[in-house]
Parts: structure tokens; sequence; C-alpha cells
């Protein structure tokens, strides 16, 4: 199917009220020393199932005096919400990983005049971003709805039908729609009718996208990755193929030495060591992808029973008040530990091509991820427990969630640094130091982190002085813990040791904030825990999401790759979770393998995206 639709539709034949307001709809516009765009965003009144379109205004300019800036301050429009700011920071920062643009001294500001707070607008105004950025004029008559995710992923919205309806009274001919509401049907009059049905009803066509790149094209005419040759293989690099052979090995390795120490009189015992045959399997026959995939989830599930079993012989055997104490000391080692790895790490950069060092921050959220959980926790248990009575149950779901963590950060990440080991040289020269460059990638992928973190707090009702209180599982205590130690971080361009870790923790900021996002927006949950997993209707909608950023990541590589920079951990990575997901699936496993998925390759884009923006600022 293309992705390309020429409309050649003329202001003289649309409908009279189209007609009225399309001369600024999509065209660029010099205001201020930036660029101008005005973009259609649907919206919908849920209560009285009615839609239509509010002309949203992007602009996006540059001054010299200042870092990354969203101005969202000026958006005290009639009701426009925590939705909305969250929504337009992240298309500002979406739009601008896409662009490639050295975010330097580029600042982004939205208008809006209408009662418009929804989510939904994202997909749209990050289209209209990278047409302000990119000098590229919308074609008049399409309009889109779709959440954005930090990949560049259009998600499902509701009140799709209504959208439509009030898109075809404004006189659009093409409705955009995320490709996860393929296949959904409206009810019309009683009847269950397709979307592509319906809008034939109403004088309009449908098209649907996976992602914002496919979204660009549509709206502009032109690519927003640039075609390349040859796509991207790893093949090519031999060191790089036993690298991920050597990493699969190990970390089924890893698996097995879990597994057998969590013993085989536990109830999980069977079902784990069936998984991992799968792994094992699908290591002999040469398939590391998979291997490596399936042996995370195993290895995952023991390390975890491990830890519940063992926080439970240490309080029947020492009680309450020492285990404890016996899990604050191990936290509290691990914490110190990490923060050693993460220095070695940081500062053995000797010799490393742009694209290593690039590789490495995206990376290292392994270890981010981890300490911020594992500090979390460990605020949490050092304060007497507000409900004695509880404190055990909490005590080993906690313990559970610290030995999760600590097999990802013992065995996969430091599995992840062997492949960027590997990758060669980079061909090409770059103008711009990687610690300069990091430096400001970092400022604005904090700030659009916090928006998403204000809109989550908003939309689920949560008082922030309560989010530590939340249960031991749920990710907002750990949400508060990383955006307080964003607070402490220089905004000044530091030594690349200090750049690569700061540039980890925003990046691990940004992907669990837009977890967070996502799972209220697309998947309709009321919180994203540590533990959770998709299921039902939610896996068909996360699994076209995994599909969707895989895509991106490999279009993406195929780009740099043919200018000379190395995409190979980003592409490993994405790879390794496809298969897993696809692995975990056939072996009712599907909600870990999507879970695992999301998690990796929306990391993974964003790392791409960062990487590949090298290449414009040579």
């Amino acid at each position: 199917m293309s992705r390309t639709i020429a409309l050649a539709l003329c202001c003289a034949v649309m409908s009279a009220a189209l007609t009225a307001c399309t001369p600024q709809i999509g065209s660029l516009s010099a205001e201020n020393g930036g660029t101008k765009v005005t973009v259609p965003a649907l919206w919908v009144d849920a209560k009285n199932n009615v839609g239509g379109t509010e002309n949203a205004t992007v602009w996006v300019g540059h001054d010299s005096t200042q870092k990354f800036e969203v101005r969202l301050a000026d958006l005290n429009a009639q009701g426009a919400g925590t939705s909305w700011l969250a929504a337009s920071a992240s298309a500002a920062a979406v739009g601008t990983l896409m662009s490639g643009v050295d975010p330097t001294d580029l600042a982004v500001n939205f208008g809006v005049t209408g009662k418009i707070d929804g989510p939904s607008a994202g997909g749209i105004l990050t289209v209209g971003v990278l047409a302000a950025i990119r000098q590229t004029p919308l074609k008049p008559g399409i309009t889109m709805t779709g959440t954005i995710s930090p990949d560049g992923a259009i998600g499902i919205v509701a009140g799709i039908g209504a959208k439509m309806k009030g898109a075809s009274e404004k006189g659009y001919k093409l409705v955009l729609l995320p490709r996860s509401a393929a296949g959904n049907k409206i009810s019309v009059s009683g009847v269950n009718t397709s979307y592509e049905d319906y809008g034939q009803s109403l004088g309009i066509s449908v098209h649907y996208v996976d992602n914002v790149a496919q979204a660009y094209e549509i709206f502009t005419g032109n690519k927003l990755i640039p075609s390349s040759g040859a796509p991207f293989q790893s093949s090519k690099y031999p060191a790089v193929i036993e690298a991920q052979r050597k990493a699969a090995t190990a970390q089924v390795s890893a698996a097995r030495a879990q597994l057998e120490s969590l013993g085989q009189a536990h109830p999980a015992y069977s079902a784990l060591l069936a998984e991992l045959e799968v792994a094992e399997r699908a290591s002999q026959s040469g398939n590391a992808d998979e291997a490596f995939g399936v042996a995370v989830d195993v290895l995952n599930q023991a390390a975890r029973e491990y830890a519940k079993a063992d926080i439970t012989r240490v309080i029947a055997t020492r009680g309450l008040a020492q285990a404890r104490t016996y899990f604050l000391d191990d936290v509290n080692a691990n914490i110190s530990r990490m923060s050693a790895r993460e220095k070695a790490v940081s500062t053995s950069t000797q010799g490393m091509s742009p694209s290593q060092i690039l590789s490495t921050p995206s990376a290292l959220t392994w270890l981010s991820y981890a300490k911020s959980v594992l500090t979390t926790l460990a605020n949490r248990f050092s304060a007497p427990p507000r409900d004695e009575s509880m404190l055990q149950a909490e005590l080993v779901e906690a313990a559970g969630v610290v030995g999760t963590e600590l097999a990802g950060v013992n065995s996969t990440f430091e599995q992840s640094l062997t492949i960027i080991a590997a990758m060669p040289a980079d061909s090409v020269t770059i103008g711009t130091t990687p610690a300069q460059h990091l430096s400001d990638y970092t400022s604005f992928i904090n700030l659009a982190a916090e928006k998403n973190r204000t809109y989550v707090i908003d939309a689920l009702r949560v008082r922030e002085s309560d989010m530590q209180r939340a249960a031991v599982t749920s990710l907002l205590p750990t949400l508060a813990t990383m955006y307080t130690e964003t607070q402490t971080r220089n905004s000044r361009t530091e030594t690349l040791d200090q750049e690569i870790v700061d540039a980890a923790d925003a990046l691990t900021f940004y992907g669990t904030t837009g977890i967070l996002v996502s799972a209220t927006q697309a998947l309709q949950l009321e919180d994203f825990n540590l533990t959770a997993e998709p299921a039902g209707p939610q896996l068909e909608t996360a699994g076209q999401a995994i599909l969707s950023s895989a895509s991106l990541v490999r279009e993406q590589a195929n780009w740099i790759s043919a200018r000379g920079l190395n995409p190979s951990y980003a592409v490993w990575s994405t790879e390794w979770a496809v298969a897993a997901q696809s692995a975990l699936s056939r072996i009712n496993r599907a909600g870990a393998g999507t879970a695992i998925a999301l998690n990796e390759i929306w990391f993974d884009a964003v790392s791409q995206f960062m990487l590949g923006s090298l290449l414009t600022s040579r």
C-alpha cells in the first residue's frame, strides 16, 4: 500500500465552510523571526457525541540566548489544560527529534483558541512542528486524530466517529486515523459500520497511519526519513554478529543459573523451565534474537520469585523488623554498586566512535531506571511503616521488584555493552562533540518528560504529595524520584562522562512518562505499575505500536548507516524485543512479551533519532 496520497484539492471547489478558513491552514508564514503553521486539530465533546476541528497554531523559531524552550505558558485559552500541555510538549520533543535539527536555540510555541484539551491532537501537532522546522506547507483538505508516543507512533483515540462527522461538516476530504483503529466499528443508526464505509457516507476518505513519518508524508508529499540504498544489515559486521551470539548465550546461561537457584520445589519452576527450553532451542538453532528475548523473560520471572522467596525466608527466621533491615541493606548496597558501575561505563569512552558514545546512554537506562526504582523503595522502607499489618506483604512485593531490576542490571545491561563494544568505527566525520550534542538533547527531553508527568498526575487524579504513598508496585513513586533527580541537573554542557549519565537519566524519565501517558491514553489504564502486563484488547493495540516502532527504527537505521554512522545497538535491541514479543505470544506470555518489547523499542527509537541528528549537525 502506498503511503503517499496525492491530493489536488482546491479551495474553489470545496465547501464554503472550508473555503472561508483554508487560506491559513497548512500554509507557512514568517512571524516573529520564526515560522508559523496552522493545523486542523480534531476534537470531540464526548457527553454530546459532537466533534469538530480547532485551528491550532505551531510556531518554531530560534533564539541564541536560550536553550530549547516550549513556551506553553501562553496557553491560557478557554480550557486548554494538562492534556493539551502533554500533547504539545510531546509533539515538540518528537518533532524536533525526528527532524534532526540542532535544538540548541530552538523555541516552539503552540496556540489554541477553542475548548480543546484532549491528547488526540498530539499526532497532528507533531506534523505541524515538523512542517515548520522543515519549511514544508501542508496540503489542504486533510486532517488527523491520534496521540503521539515518544517514538513517533500514532496511538488510538476516542470519539473517532464524531470527529469524522465534524471534519466532514468543515469540508475535509481525507482523515488520517491511527492504524490501531483499523477494523473497529462504529454504530450508525444501530448498524455496526467500518470507519471506511462511514467516511464514504460522509464524503470523506479514511487512511490509517502507524507513525508520524507516514502522516507527514501524506500531509506534505515529502518523506520525513530520506530514502536510502540497501537496508542496514548487521551481517555486514562479523564482530557485531559474534557479539550478538555471545550475548544470547550469556543471557540464556544467566536465566538457567537463576532458575536453578530458585529450585525445582518452587511452584513456578516447571513453567519457567519449559520457557527456558524455548530460549535454549532458539540459541542452538542460531536464532540469537529469540533466544535473548525469551531468556530476558525467564530471567526476570525467576529473579523476582527467588527474591520474594528469600525475603519470606528471612521474615520467617529473623522476624519482620530484621527482614526490613536486611532488605534496606541489600538495596542500598546495590544502589552504590550501580552508581560505581555507571561511572565506570561513562568514563570508558576512550577510542569509541560517536555512534558508540551516543548508544551508551540508551544502554545505561537499565541502570538509571533500576537506580530510581531502588532509591524509591529505599526511601519508602527507611521510614517507619504506616501500617504494620501490611508491612510483610509490601516487603515481599518490593523484594520481587528489586529482584527483577537487578536481573536486568546484572545481565541484560552487561550484554548490551558487548554489542556497543563490537560496533565498527564510523565512516563519517562529525562536526560537533558528543558531549555538546548530548547536552543539547537532554534539556528538551527533560522538559517534555516534565510536561508528561504533569499530565499523568492530572489524568490519574493523584496529588503530588500522595505519589510516594502509592502501592509498592506503582510506577508513580518512581516517577516522583526521577523528577526530583532531574531538578538537580546542571543545564550547562559538562564533561562527556557526566553528559552520558545525564542523557541516560533524561531518556529514562522521558521513556517512563511516555509509558504512563500512553497507558492512560491508548491503553486506558488507570495506572501502569512495575509488574504490569497488557491484557485483552490492550494487547492488540500495544502489538500494533510495537510493529510501528520497529519499522521506524529500521527505516531510520537504513538512512543512518547509508551516511556513515552505525546503528547496530538500537537495531539489535529492537530485533530481540520484537522476537521476544512474537515467541512469548506463542507460549501464553503475550502480556510479558508485549511489555518487554514496548519498553525496549521506545528507548531504541529515541536513541536512533539522537544518533541520526548527528548527521545534520556536521
